[in-house]
């Protein structure tokens, strides 16, 4: 039987037209057809699923050229591409960065790619504000030089950035969840000490931030204390003989107003007295100074002579040495002074005077049987108003005057 040509053409052409569509479209990659294609790490043409590379044509994990740097890789980068900076071993490409080696134009190369050591993995060295926390070294680092981000430009971590939520942090000394700054925790969650510059209410009376002293704020946080001297210089009050009964009317008194001060200095630090008393027997004198408050210190109280109280009673003499006005006598609180009581008692010969021939001219104030007081229980009182210092005769026969006074007060700022 014999085809006709023109049958057996038309035939033929459809046929060679089906083999030709057959993959035409179909661009899917193969697994196992011994090609790595797109989407495959691997191909090595068989089905064993157990060697190095799996039926699904994927590297086994830690597996050179699976795209991670596993250990005792130098790089991966998931390619089969030697040259590229990443050779199918794994290793760097010699003379790029990260082969171990210092090339022209690193400034290092310690061979590896670890993020976050002294080397970057471009090669250079580590610095703050590059933007990669250096481990170890750096708290952070933002790659900026915003100072108010929460990380400071030396890269630590801004220890104000939680100052204040009531937590201690280990970079905090404390932290008392407020604002305050005058209190035992600042607002930079430091502990207030004396010369931080802040001052602590209640604590300090003041602070400067620095240890000088003299300069309105004391090395120790209290204000610098000044000094104001009121005098009395005559005519001179006559001490009338055996008038004292204890009270300050029956003495020669000289009244020495203390004014505000403008800068409000008011508040009493400490005082001492000088006066200068003509008299032939200093055994029978008594002195005294009122406070404006009205409190009364006894300075002096018979030296020589153990009254009984102070109401003058008792005409016995005390030393019977005298005092000069021009030799005036001082009344100071310093430890080591000779007491008032002891005025005048290492005298040997008549008509001798305290100051003039013992050379002892400052005491420390004796109270005798008057209501005990010193300067210093007069600490933190106003020093404005009327300040009173008397000076009265217990025995009789021998008069007196009152010639000159001298207060001298020490004075701080009210707060």
């Amino acid at each position: 039987m014999k085809f006709k040509k023109w049958l057996i053409l038309p035939m033929a052409i459809s046929f060679i037209g089906l083999i030709a569509s057959c993959g035409d479209d179909d661009t899917a990659p193969v697994c196992g057809n011994g090609i790595i294609e797109t989407g495959e790490q691997c191909d090595d043409a068989n089905d064993i699923d157990a060697d190095e590379c799996s039926n699904t044509c994927m590297l086994p994990a830690d597996t050179c050229g699976d795209g991670v740097v596993d250990e005792g890789e130098q790089c991966d980068d998931g390619n089969a591409v030697a040259g590229d900076g990443c050779e199918n071993d794994c290793t760097v490409t010699p003379g790029d960065c990260g082969d171990g080696n210092l090339d022209a134009g690193e400034e290092c190369d310690d061979g590896n790619f670890i993020t976050g050591d002294e080397c970057t993995n471009d090669c250079k060295i580590a610095v703050c504000g590059d933007g990669i926390l250096n481990v170890g070294v750096e708290e952070c680092d933002d790659g900026n030089d915003i100072e108010t981000d929460g990380c400071l430009n030396n890269c630590m971590i801004d220890p104000l950035l939680n100052c204040g939520d009531g937590v201690v942090d280990p970079s905090e000394e404390c932290d008392d969840g407020n604002q305050d700054n005058t209190d035992a925790c600042t607002n930079v969650c430091e502990n207030a000490v004396c010369g931080d510059g802040i001052t602590q209410v209640g604590v300090e009376e003041c602070d400067d931030g620095d240890d000088d002293n003299g300069d309105g704020c004391e090395n120790n946080c209290t204000l610098t204390p000044i000094a104001e001297t009121k005098t009395f210089n005559g005519p001179a009050i006559a001490i009338v003989d055996n008038a004292y009964d204890g009270g300050l009317a029956t003495m020669a008194c000289v009244n020495l107003m203390v004014q505000e001060d403008g800068a409000g200095f008011n508040t009493f630090v400490d005082a001492s007295v000088r006066l200068g008393i003509e008299h032939k027997a200093l055994g029978n004198l008594v002195i005294k100074l009122q406070a404006p408050s009205g409190d009364t210190l006894t300075l002096l109280n018979r030296a020589g002579f153990a009254e009984a109280a102070d109401d003058g009673a008792g005409d016995e003499p005390g030393t019977s040495f005298g005092l000069v006005a021009t030799s005036k006598i001082t009344f100071i609180e310093t430890q080591g002074k000779t007491s008032a009581e002891e005025m005048g008692a290492t005298l040997m010969n008549v008509g001798d005077a305290a100051c003039l021939d013992d050379g002892i001219c400052e005491y420390f104030p004796s109270p005798g049987a008057a209501t005990p007081g010193l300067f210093s229980d007069l600490v933190g009182q106003s020093t404005i108003g009327n300040w009173v210092v008397c000076v009265g005769d217990a025995s009789s026969d021998l008069e007196g005057s009152l010639e000159s006074v001298e207060l001298f007060l020490t004075k701080k700022l009210s707060i």
